[in-house]
């Protein structure tokens, strides 16, 4: 597959509507991502844990960009939408957007809470990243708690919009697949052309040199 980036293939703008359209009608934050978590669009319905605490810090940031990435990995290899708890201590879910079995992207949905957590671990989080940790605690307190059953239908829901996603990369990646050949193909008629032009006018070169030598001989 030739090397191409998943905003070559679906505009950011098209993206971020979609991902806000998803976060309104569900509740709950959203994130689309490369392929390696890195974040494509502006965080949807983000808590204020997530994106003023956890997400500032560089461990932190770097930890959000591995979940995202490996929650995407872990439903493209079940072959099912992948819930999971992310670093942070909250519930996470994530498709992955593909273009012939590979992945260009993730859709992130969640930053909600759906059991009781573990206080003593959070603060361990949070001095992990470098967060003071009762400031951690404060804020993971703060963020919604949902049952499991309406994660996972969230989920599915992303889910399926992720497969539409995953069409209309493929559709723009066989365009520019076609566009790029098609170029290539012009390209190497222009060489073949000018190639045989500079190929006819030396044998021209080489044939009135060797006119010239034939009129001086018959002159003489």
């Amino acid at each position: 597959m030739e090397k191409v980036r998943l905003l070559e293939l679906i505009d950011v703008d098209i993206l971020q509507k979609i991902q806000d359209g998803f976060s309104e009608y569900t509740g709950m934050a959203a994130l689309i991502t490369d392929a390696d978590g890195v974040p494509l669009t502006k965080g949807s319905g983000f808590t204020d844990f997530c994106k003023e605490l956890v997400r500032k810090s560089e461990a932190g940031s770097r930890r959000c960009e591995a979940c995202d990435r490996d929650g995407a990995i872990k439903a493209w290899r079940r072959g099912e939408i992948s819930v999971y708890q992310c670093h942070a201590g909250l519930t996470d879910y994530a498709a992955p957007i593909m273009v012939q079995d590979k992945i260009m992207g993730s859709f992130i949905g969640g930053q909600v809470r759906t059991s009781q957590l573990d206080m003593e671990k959070m603060r361990e989080n949070a001095r992990e990243i470098g967060i003071d940790p009762e400031s951690y605690v404060e804020a993971i307190q703060k963020t919604n708690v949902l049952k499991r059953e309406d994660v996972e239908r969230a989920a599915v829901f992303l889910s399926k919009i992720s497969e539409a996603l995953s069409a209309i990369a493929y559709h723009s990646f066989v365009m520019i697949k076609e566009s790029r050949q098609a170029e290539r193909a012009a390209r190497s008629q222009s060489d073949f052309v000018m190639n045989l032009s500079l190929h006819m006018k030396q044998n021209m070169e080489e044939w009135m040199a060797h006119a010239g030598d034939l009129i001086e001989q018959v002159d003489m």
